[in-house]
Formats: C-alpha cells, structure tokens, sequence
C-alpha cells in the first residue's frame, strides 16, 4: 500500500493488547498500546474505521 512506503516493516507503533476477528469481517480489530506518551509525538496518522 502507500502507507507501507512510508512506514516500513518492523516500525515500532505499539504493543497488541487485544485481537478480534469476526468471521463476517476480512480483516482483524486489533487494539494497541503506545509505545511512547502523546506528549512526545509530532504527529499522529488516524484512520477512519468505514
């Protein structure tokens, strides 16, 4: 994907706190925890859950 060419493989985002899969959905819901504090980013790429 696009994002991928900006965030390359193995970057530290979070740890995985909890993993949901439905089995009408194709994808997982999986909630992490930060890694660093909001207080210590510049920015933050949010995406919309359709």
């Amino acid at each position: 994907s696009a994002i991928g060419s900006k965030f390359p493989a193995g970057y530290p985002m979070g740890k995985v706190i909890h993993i949901e899969q439905h089995t009408d959905a194709p994808f997982l819901h999986i909630e992490l925890a930060p890694i660093q504090t909001t207080e210590q980013l510049e920015f933050v790429l949010i995406g919309e859950n359709d």
